[in-house]
């Protein structure tokens, strides 16, 4: 992070959305729905079921959807993304980014 803070607390949010940042790519999901779902929009948190339970437990956001109306009916493709919640690192590593902005 190249910005300077005018405080502790904006510098641990800023450090915080960061790392949310970087959690959301660790982990993609891609899936074509045989039946629209016209509710989908891009940013919209979703669960999915029926896959291992490590990907079953994960939150995830719709990274993008793309609904088609053709000779198949109606579907849906979406592109999940991982929810970040920030804690790839934990407190003490955003405290150092933090005190050091360097690193």
């Amino acid at each position: 992070m190249k910005d300077t803070f005018s405080s502790a607390a904006a510098a641990r949010q800023a450090a915080q959305s960061e790392m949310q940042k970087v959690d959301r790519g660790a982990a993609t999901l891609s899936q074509a729905l045989g039946l629209g779902r016209p509710h989908l929009m891009p940013q919209a948190a979703v669960t999915v079921e029926g896959f291992k339970p490590e990907i079953d437990s994960e939150d995830w956001l719709v990274k993008s959807v793309e609904h088609t109306l053709g000779d198949g009916g109606f579907t849906t493709h979406i592109e999940l993304e991982r929810q970040g919640d920030g804690n790839a690192r934990d407190q003490e590593d955003v405290e150092d980014l933090v005190n050091d902005p360097k690193k």
